[in-house]
């Protein structure tokens, strides 16, 4: 019941954006609104982390509203990964001062994935980055400037951020943290194969006991999580559900790729803004499904922000509300 009533307010607020979001200006508010509250969440994270006490478990920084939607440190990474995009395409718009606060602001969200420590927030990054230097037209000047971004971050990141990202490789044998996720994903995977919708949205946890495979690691407060919202909407839903939750990534992602075909068609040189939104919604969500895959994220609000937002733009892009 108590999930039903969680995803009920999800889907509620699927249907808000989608249906009140009715122009650019109030596409960029909700953006702004998503920044400026995850910017708060990073600053006092972070105070909190170098004033140690709850801010730091292991070295790592923990959300500083403990207990909440992103108080986790791959949680907490991931939101901040879902926003850099915006922050990035808005360095190529709008005055100096404009340009300054975003890229104070994305300085702060890459200190903040930094101090969490989060092995899928570098992969998830990463994927951002690499989207974005494939979707530019000036790939010269971004391989510079991610260059540049990737080696004075690494250079600047505490010896123990290091440490722990080179254990990336070899984490499958020596991690417990990440022979418990291999677990997790081999019980969905047979959760999929055996039932064929799933053990149920929300059993993910119960659903293991039953799957997990033999001489499972037992990893107290780790064993219930399937840690791969595919592998968890999968195990939950089965393949029925599996598709569709692939099928709305793939039809959001392709929403974008028509958007931005049409804005280059339409208006070669200008509606450079739309054309900026478009791209760094669709980076969000690579960011968003690339961190997914050692999270356990397949009913985040955001998620479904993103998809909602994919609807929003087609409508005011072909209805030429720009």
């Amino acid at each position: 019941m108590n999930f039903c009533l969680h995803f009920l307010k999800v889907v509620i607020a699927y249907f808000l954006v989608v249906n009140l979001v009715t122009t650019f200006k109030q596409y960029r508010l909700l953006i702004w609104a998503m920044i400026l509250s995850s910017l708060y969440v990073a600053l006092v994270s972070i105070h909190a982390y170098y004033a140690g006490g709850g801010g730091v478990i292991g070295h790592r920084m923990f959300g500083a509203f403990r207990g909440a939607l992103f108080g986790d440190p791959n949680d907490l990474a991931l939101s901040f990964i879902m926003l850099l995009p915006f922050t990035f395409y808005a360095l190529f718009r709008g005055g100096f001062l404009y340009k300054l606060l975003n890229a104070a602001i994305a300085g702060v969200f890459l200190w903040g994935i930094i101090l969490t420590q989060s092995r899928g927030g570098l992969v998830a990054l990463l994927a951002v980055l690499i989207v974005w230097w494939w979707r530019s037209r000036r790939k010269v000047l971004f391989s510079m400037l991610i260059a540049a971004l990737l080696i004075g971050s690494w250079s600047m990141a505490p010896e123990r951020y290091k440490e722990r990202m080179n254990t990336i490789f070899t984490a499958k044998e020596e991690d417990a943290a990440a022979i418990s996720r291999l677990d997790a994903w081999h019980a969905g995977w047979n959760m999929m194969k055996s039932r064929v919708f799933g053990v149920g949205a929300g059993n993910f946890g119960e659903g293991f006991f039953h799957y997990r495979p033999f001489g499972a690691v037992d990893v107290i407060g780790m064993r219930r999580e399937s840690h791969n919202m595919f592998i968890q909407f999968g195990g939950e839903n089965g393949f029925p559900g599996l598709f569709i939750f692939l099928f709305l990534i793939y039809s959001a992602l392709k929403s974008f790729n028509k958007s931005k075909k049409y804005l280059l068609k339409r208006y070669p040189k200008e509606k450079n803004d739309a054309l900026l939104l478009v791209d760094a919604t669709y980076m969000s969500l690579i960011g968003f499904c690339a961190g997914g895959m050692f999270l356990s994220q397949a009913y985040n609000f955001i998620f479904y922000y993103l998809i909602a937002l994919s609807v929003v733009l087609a409508r005011l892009i072909y209805h030429d509300e720009i």
